[in-house]
């Protein structure tokens, strides 16, 4: 995804803090799913899941 800052500042620093406002939004989404597993009688409720293919972001700063 690209996202362009199209802003009329007079400083450069105007421009970092609006970049990084942008950066806040998308890092802080959320979101939600659900995972069905059946057949496995060895998967149980408060186990780990390790999944692959997420931003690194995921998990917050």
């Amino acid at each position: 995804m690209v996202r362009k800052i199209i802003a009329f500042a007079k400083e450069l620093e105007e421009v970092l803090v609006a970049a990084a406002s942008e950066l806040d939004k998308l890092c802080c989404a959320v979101g939600s799913g659900s995972l069905m597993l059946e057949g496995q009688p060895e998967i149980m409720a408060d186990q780990p899941l390790l999944l692959q293919g997420g931003r690194g972001e995921i998990n917050g700063p």
